[in-house]
């Protein structure tokens, strides 16, 4: 529900001079990211993949030595060794399976606790957005602006089913990678130490996908909010602010300062032909925060409010 006409009308009389000239807008203030959040939930998804790795480590490693050695024992003739090798590897396979399954089992009240951790992490990036919301509002028009939200309960169970989701498909990812490991390995003739080897690195695999998941979804989110709260009030454009490190893509660089329009991705305006124009092939055709592991925030334009 967008302002109204009577409190937009007090916020033009308020940027207007006694002469009928408009006074300068002020400079919003910067809206920072939610590190907190995302660095608590990278640190919670972490504790989750040592919870899998235990469960491998205890649970699947020490089964490897008499697997691998069940599947290079020698038989006199050769016709009754592939036949005997076969059965072995099939017996060895079932075991392998039922072995996954318990350890998926086993991980399910670890999965839960880190799915509801992953709700409240949706409650805290919302708290923090606003307060970087009303804080970027109040320094440009000076009021407090206090709005109805009836997205909010909705954004906040899209980011819990989603990430619930992300989190169930790290689990089945890394068993099912462990898996075809232990599988090639056996049907291959890899030594034992080789397929330990790549399972100790399908862990760091894991790892690095659990932060890439905790910086994704905070600033997804973060930035659906961002979005949300500023149509809500009747705010129609943003200007785009990288992070400005060296690790800024350069498609979210070549929109660094540009101001871009909330109801359209594809378009910025263009300050020499005074126009909204198409994003150049050198540019993202998405909003801030939405390409995955974007750093970027949505300064806000009040000038339509005003104005």
């Amino acid at each position: 529900m967008a302002l109204s006409k009577s409190f937009l009308k007090l916020l033009k009389e308020r940027q207007t001079n006694k002469n009928g000239t408009q006074k300068r807008l002020k400079k919003a203030t910067k809206r920072l990211f939610p590190l907190s959040a995302e660095r608590k939930y990278t640190a919670q998804l972490f504790a989750y993949t040592l919870q899998i790795r235990k469960q491998i480590t205890e649970k699947l490693l020490p089964r490897l030595n008499s697997w691998f050695r069940a599947t290079t024992f020698d038989y006199p003739d050769p016709v009754d060794s592939t036949l005997k090798l076969d059965d072995i590897i099939d017996d060895v396979l079932e075991e392998l399976l039922r072995v996954l399954e318990i350890i998926d089992l086993d991980l399910q009240p670890s999965e839960n606790l880190v799915v509801q951790q992953a709700e409240s992490i949706g409650f805290e990036v919302n708290q923090f957005n606003k307060v970087q919301f009303e804080k970027s509002t109040k320094s440009v028009l000076g009021v407090d602006i206090f709005e109805e939200e009836p997205w909010l309960e909705t954004q906040l169970e899209l980011f819990a089913n989603q990430n619930s989701q992300l989190i169930k498909n790290m689990t089945e990812n890394e068993l099912q990678r462990v898996s075809g490991i232990v599988q090639r390995g056996l049907q291959e003739g890899s030594g034992l130490e080789s397929v330990t080897d790549n399972i100790e690195k399908s862990f760091g695999i894991t790892r690095r996908h659990a932060k890439l998941i905790a910086r994704d979804q905070t600033s997804k989110l973060n930035g659906s909010l961002t979005k949300l709260r500023d149509q809500e009030l009747g705010i129609k454009n943003y200007v785009w602010q990288t992070s400005g490190d060296e690790r800024v893509r350069a498609s979210h660089k070549a929109l660094d300062g540009k101001l871009c329009r909330w109801d359209d991705p594809t378009v910025y305006y263009n300050e020499n032909s005074k126009k909204w124009v198409k994003r150049t092939s050198a540019m993202t055709k998405v909003h801030v925060s939405q390409d995955v592991n974007c750093r970027c925030q949505a300064l806000a334009d009040f000038s339509d409010l005003v104005e």
